[in-house]
């Protein structure tokens, strides 16, 4: 079945998608039908094997079935197993997130997903220790409560992006596989349980900080002002902007979240700052990466307004204005999957690209003046 939703995801959505259907294969199809698949395994053993006894630690070895007394073997023969449905809600939150994300929604939505999923490990394995009162299960609910932290707290401090990145993937990959350890231990007083929680530690931690090396090496090198000029024609400006050709903000500290937006506060405006549901009047001129300006609000002859928060604008100003205050200027560099994606924007008129796919964005944005919510 998980198959099966992964290839019905990619042919639907591509790579994206075969992602996305694996893990609503996994979250929602997976548990029931290995149950029933496995219960009618262990009634056609006897049957037909008589190294019944055998076949059954050939299966727990190769896990399709979970030792003896493992939360596992429980979920086989009911559903009354609160540390599996800890992580059937974790993995439900983490599909949520991925779709949010892969959809180019709210990051906010995706985060608050990934901290309910984290949550809802460190719920599984709190039952767990009221069952078994095993120190595995206390590790398992400290990573899981500190996975909820890192997606709530690292997305908004100053902190450089691949340490964001390698952080909350580390906590969350160390979470998710210690509530998978939980499940898979022998029940209390099996002699093989000590050894398995300390092989299974080992293993996580290497792999989780395997995993977190690599996603943290995705921000090591990120898009500047310098990149190559692209080969595709581009239209050129119906005004050349420079109203903030000496304030740009690249001589400053900037911020960089998760998804890699930078921002830079160039200059302090006044009074209350920019939130959700605000009506906002700006300024602002565009680059591309590699510095040619390509648009401004000067050139369409009047300052911008739009409302915050409401996918009027592209998702790296939602993202990067919030919290700007009247006469201020900020820099923000948006990666691509935040402004125009794979498809760029093109002109009209001449059929000439604004902007060319997969490009890395630049913007001076002065806010004029804000009109708070109703």
């Amino acid at each position: 079945m998980v198959a099966c939703t992964a290839l019905a995801g990619g042919l639907l959505f591509g790579q994206t998608g075969a992602i996305g259907g694996a893990l609503l294969g996994s979250c929602v199809f997976g548990w029931p039908l290995w149950a029933w698949a496995v219960r009618r395994w262990r009634r056609w053993l006897p049957e037909r094997s008589r190294s019944s006894g055998d076949l059954q630690r050939l299966a727990v070895a190769t896990g399709l079935i979970g030792p003896s007394g493992s939360a596992i073997e429980q979920a086989e023969r009911s559903v009354r197993v609160p540390l599996m449905w800890g992580i059937f809600g974790a993995g439900v939150a983490a599909l949520v997130a991925f779709v949010v994300l892969a959809s180019k929604g709210s990051l906010a939505v995706a985060i608050a997903s990934m901290t309910v999923a984290s949550l809802c490990l460190a719920g599984g394995a709190a039952y767990d220790r009221r069952r078994l009162g095993s120190g595995m299960a206390t590790i398992a609910i400290c990573a899981s409560v500190t996975a909820a932290v890192a997606w709530l707290l690292l997305p908004r401090l100053p902190v450089p992006a691949w340490i964001a990145a390698g952080t909350v993937t580390l906590t969350t990959v160390f979470a998710l596989f210690l509530v998978g350890l939980l499940a898979w231990l022998p029940g209390g007083g099996q002699p093989d349980r000590r050894r398995w929680t300390a092989a299974g530690l080992v293993t996580i931690s290497l792999v989780s900080v395997a995993i977190s090396s690599v996603s943290a090496g995705r921000f090591f090198v990120q898009p500047v002002a310098t990149s190559k000029t692209s080969p595709i024609p581009v239209a050129s400006p119906a005004l050349v902007a420079t109203w903030a050709s000496f304030k740009t903000g690249t001589d400053k500290p900037h911020q960089t979240l998760v998804d890699g937006l930078q921002i830079t506060d160039v200059e302090p405006g006044t009074g209350s700052g920019a939130k959700r549901g605000d009506v906002l009047t700006v300024r602002y001129i565009m680059w591309l990466s590699d510095g040619r300006q390509v648009f401004s609000s000067d050139a369409a002859g009047q300052p911008f307004t739009f409302t915050l928060g409401t996918g009027e604008v592209l998702l790296g100003w939602d993202e990067g204005v919030p919290g700007m205050t009247a006469g201020g200027t900020r820099r923000l560099v948006i990666p691509p999957a935040l402004a125009y994606g794979d498809g760029g924007t093109v002109d009209k008129s001449s059929g000439i690209y604004v902007v060319p796919p997969n490009t890395t964005l630049v913007f001076i944005v002065r806010l004029v003046s804000i009109k708070p919510a109703a």
